[in-house]
């Protein structure tokens, strides 16, 4: 691990890190301010100069990024490890989609040791705040005036909607064509821009807040020509990160000339990540995306859900060198050299310096460390929405999602087999005073997991029964959106059955029993039961009843369990409905309210909500 680490030390000062390096830190301590033309006339303002008029020429910067106002207008610029910039976006001022017009100037509000705020003024009107601080790649940007927008004269190679808990969403403008696409509900996107340099985040957090691509035709082909940002008067965050080597992207047919042994085949590419972090590949063909985070090592016992195959797993990173195997899951279904036509890697986590690690996956979701911990200089994605959420970072998003556990209160119910396991092993060799407290705990979380399994298991199905009501009655009233509102309501049929599959499996179980009456038919009841009856036996020590701890304990164990085989299969269905309704929010803007209702049923039941949050 040290070695790898070594490789992939980063020499100089990198942009944009939250929590800052002493070196960073005490070479960029405070914001600078500068007024004047840019060039040598440029004078710097002190600390404590406000309220201070800054004119039409002026530039703030800390270690990462700075905002500079010159005769061609407001922009963001990003900095590279050398301390130069060299990715600059321009910020235009909107008022209902139209450019304000009037002379622009800025006025500084605030300048403390460490932070600086400064206001933008078009014509007589205060427009805007932006804040500034010390060793932060974030800069928050308030509404000063109704209705305010703004738009980021920004050509990204590519417009990521990152998500940690399924497969990211990769607008193509080729896709969609000429027009303004509304991009899918997410509290930040990401966009790539340069040649694999610099990355820049809007974080949009705000009810009703939207991100708005402008494409435009060019060279026979299509771009990303601005980006619109409506604050609907709340502030919005942007980040900037310059570096070399920052994201790659490139074509599968360059990788997999064999399409026939794409899945077995490795693909060195020539790509090598510049620092340890959570990188990200996202797969991109015609109409599908899968995402997957790099393990450290080739890995070939992953699954995708629970009774599907082995495969190797596609994206990892061998003693620095980034390799590709095509994804398992889509050989059934297309030639995968046509089914996938590209790739974008890019940085979207934080490593930590260790990690445990499963022996399975059992959802392709799951998070895994690249190779090391992150260094504090480097930024990623997940920096930036943690620093803008500050204390409700948790709220929104539980350390259950972010270990993308399976989407239970105690984790993955293998897990929990293998604790109850465990226990059982520690109660024979423990000490009599010990004994009963292992396994009272032992079925105390049995009992609470088989109690969620057949909760969630009934809110999956709730779910799909909803969102099949749904579809039918917007395609009754939407005709022409039929077609994309079909796939989202064919996945949903697929999550209904799944219940009664495992009330079923739940009932062959049981048949054949003896020494045993069941209350009743709920599946609840009989682990309650099953629950009493073994801590009733924990509380005797005779011959009789130790057979009986065993004989109940085995009979709760297997009960908790029954949806070990058929737990993960909706929650898969959910996130691909998930992903289905962010592309016929872009889409379809006619059905963007019904895909945006989508999307939030969804969230709810994958971000580990109550129950009834997803389903209401």
């Amino acid at each position: 691990m040290m070695d790898l680490f070594r490789e992939y030390a980063v020499p100089g000062l990198l942009a944009a890190s939250l929590l800052g390096s002493a070196a960073a830190g005490a070479a960029h301590a405070t914001p600078t301010v500068l007024s004047g033309n840019a060039g040598s006339d440029q004078e710097s303002v002190d600390v404590g100069e406000t309220p201070r008029d800054l004119g039409d020429a002026a530039t703030v910067r800390n270690a990462y990024y700075g905002l500079s106002l010159t005769d061609e207008g407001l922009f963001f610029e990003t900095r590279d490890d050398q301390d130069q910039y060299t990715s600059q976006t321009r910020l235009v001022a909107l008022r209902d989609d139209a450019p304000l017009e009037g002379v622009t100037s800025l006025t500084l509000a605030e300048h403390a040791e460490d932070r600086v705020r400064v206001t933008l003024h078009v014509g007589e009107r205060a427009v805007a705040d932006f804040t500034i601080e010390e060793d932060v790649a974030v800069m928050r940007v308030e509404p000063l005036s109704e209705g305010f927008a703004l738009r980021l004269e920004a050509t990204p190679r590519h417009l990521i909607v990152p998500t940690f808990i399924g497969d990211d969403f990769l607008f193509n403008p080729e896709e969609f064509g000429a027009g303004q696409w509304t991009m899918p509900l997410n509290e930040h996107y990401v966009l790539l821009l340069g040649e694999g340099n610099a990355m820049l985040q809007p974080i949009l957090l705000g009810d009703g807040q939207q991100l708005i691509a402008r494409v435009g035709d060019s060279d026979g082909g299509h771009v990303i020509e601005s980006l619109d940002i409506a604050f609907h008067d709340e502030a919005v965050y942007l980040a900037g990160y310059e570096r070399a080597d920052l994201w790659q992207d490139g074509s599968f047919q360059n990788l997999f000339a064999d399409s026939a042994e794409a899945g077995k085949t490795e693909a060195d590419l020539e790509w090598r990540p510049p620092f340890p972090a959570g990188w990200r590949a996202v797969f991109h063909g015609k109409g599908r995306d899968t995402a997957w985070f790099a393990t450290d090592e080739r890995r070939d016992d992953a699954e995708i859900v629970h009774g599907r195959v082995e495969y190797v797993w596609p994206f990892w990173i061998e003693n620095g060198q980034a390799k590709f195997a095509m994804p398992h899951e889509d050989l059934q279904e297309a030639d995968p050299a046509e089914f996938y036509e590209t790739y974008v890697i890019y940085p979207l986590r934080r490593s930590p310096a260790r990690m445990e690690r499963p022996v399975a996956t059992h959802s392709r979701y799951w998070f895994y460390p690249s190779f090391g911990a992150t260094p504090s200089q480097a930024y990623v994605p997940e920096d930036g929405l943690r620093f803008a959420l500050g204390d409700k970072w948790e709220s929104r998003f539980p350390q259950g999602v972010m270990q993308h556990t399976l989407p239970t209160r105690l984790g993955a119910i293998c897990s929990v087999r293998n604790a109850f396991a465990h226990m059982i092993n520690a109660y024979h060799g423990a000490p009599p005073e010990r004994q009963s407290q292992l396994m009272q705990l032992a079925a105390d979380r049995l009992l609470e997991e088989g109690i969620v399994q057949y909760e969630r298991s009934a809110a999956y199905q709730s779910l799909g029964e909803r969102i099949v009501r749904m579809s039918e009655t917007f395609v009754e009233d939407n005709p022409g959106a039929a077609e994309e509102i079909r796939k989202i309501q064919a996945l949903a049929e697929q999550m209904i059955p799944y219940h009664n599959r495992m009330l079923n499996a739940f009932a062959d179980r049981q048949a054949g029993w003896v020494h045993y009456e069941a209350p009743s038919d709920d599946p609840i009841e009989i682990l309650e039961d099953l629950h009493r009856l073994l801590r009733a036996a924990m509380e005797n020590r005779h011959a009789q009843s130790q057979a009986e701890l065993a004989y109940y304990g085995d009979k709760l164990e297997r009960f908790a369990v029954v949806g070990q085989n058929r737990f993960s299969q909706p929650r898969y269905l959910t996130l691909k409905m998930h992903n289905q309704a962010a592309r016929v929010a872009v889409q379809s803007p006619d059905a963007q309210t019904f895909a945006r209702e989508v999307q939030r049923l969804c969230l709810g039941m994958l971000q580990n909500k109550h129950w009834s949050e997803g389903t209401k």
